[in-house]
């Protein structure tokens, strides 16, 4: 009965470690749930306080050709309002999910876009140039850790400074933990990071956060 019982609950925990990246790639606008709407409407306090520390960021770095790049940009919406700060800015952008993806493309021609998974974006020559900054917002709380790692990887060998908005309760930790209510991961980014040659590391709580997003984490080197 108890290895049954055991069985069930590893069964149910694999299912939702597949179920909330699936949510993600897959994900479909429905009449309920018109997911690209919802993302380039949202500005909300949470997103201006990134936009802020995205600006401060790049307006204090001394190249004279600033360059930027999200790993799960969704629409875009994080780099339309910082382009509409800092006109001029070269900008790159990763989505797996094909409909976000394809409205960025539409919609923002300016931003270099692929329509990449964290494997074939790891695997790729992509952006093929040295960048000021990659950030990732809210995305890494889906991730099974071994991914997360591996897109750590390669955006520390383009990236001096990489900044990072997610659940930032296991931060000090060695492993990373799965929560099962809400869903999430919670990831050891600062082990991590040092790890792969970053030195310097601030971070910055939020009011209004949640349990998947509660502060951000600026990881320099």
């Amino acid at each position: 009965m108890i290895k049954n019982i055991l069985k069930k609950v590893f069964l149910y925990n694999y299912w939702l470690r597949y179920k909330i990246q699936r949510d993600w790639m897959k994900r479909t606008s429905t009449e309920n749930d018109n997911q690209l709407d919802i993302y380039w409407n949202d500005i909300s306090d949470t997103r201006k306080t990134l936009i802020d520390l995205l600006y401060n960021l790049l307006n204090n770095n001394s190249n004279k050709h600033k360059s930027i790049l999200e790993f799960g940009s969704h629409v875009g919406i994080n780099l339309k309002l910082l382009s509409e700060r800092l006109p001029g800015v070269k900008m790159f952008a990763v989505e797996p999910n094909v409909e976000a993806y394809e409205f960025l493309a539409s919609n923002l021609p300016f931003i270099e876009v692929r329509n990449f998974d964290d494997v074939k974006f790891i695997h790729s020559d992509f952006p093929n140039q040295k960048i000021n900054i990659s950030f990732v917002n809210s995305v890494f709380y889906c991730m099974k850790p071994k991914k997360v790692l591996n897109v750590l990887e390669k955006l520390s060998s383009i990236s001096e400074t990489i900044v990072i908005g997610d659940s930032m309760s296991n931060i000090e930790k060695t492993k990373s933990k799965f929560n099962q209510e809400p869903i999430f991961y919670s990831h050891p980014y600062k082990m991590w990071l040092k790890e792969l040659g970053y030195t310097k590391f601030k971070l910055i709580p939020l009011k209004n956060g949640q349990l998947q997003l509660d502060a951000y984490l600026i990881a320099q080197k």
